[in-house]
């Protein structure tokens, strides 16, 4: 991703952890516009981090989230739960809960096809 950094794009976060995407994407002139992140305790951290506002929405769990509701978006990141495939983790990949996550993705960029994909 090559952009000048006052380039304006608007991003969401899947899976957004305490926002280490966010980070860059800000320095490159980004505005964050959607989170989903289900762990209680990163959300916390999320939030007193980027507190949410008129622009800028942070969720819960995005199987719950209808894909009418994620704001226009012209990147999509994505700290997915790769435990599921990890050596070191399960190895079960789809046949794992959280493997299945990666069908989230799937679904948001299928449904609303951002111009940076």
């Amino acid at each position: 991703l090559h952009l000048p950094a006052n380039a304006p794009f608007r991003y969401i976060e899947l899976f957004a952890g305490v926002g280490g995407f966010r980070i860059a994407l800000d320095a490159l002139g980004g505005r964050c516009v959607f989170a989903s992140e289900v762990e209680p305790e990163s959300q916390a951290t999320y939030s007193a981090n980027f507190p949410p506002d008129a622009t800028h929405q942070l969720v819960g769990d995005i199987t719950e989230v209808e894909e009418a509701s994620i704001p226009r978006h012209d990147v999509l990141t994505a700290g997915f739960c790769c435990q599921s495939f990890s050596r070191l983790g399960s190895e079960a990949g789809f046949d794992d809960n959280r493997g299945q996550l990666f069908f989230e993705i799937v679904r948001v960029l299928q449904y609303h096809r951002p111009s940076m994909f």
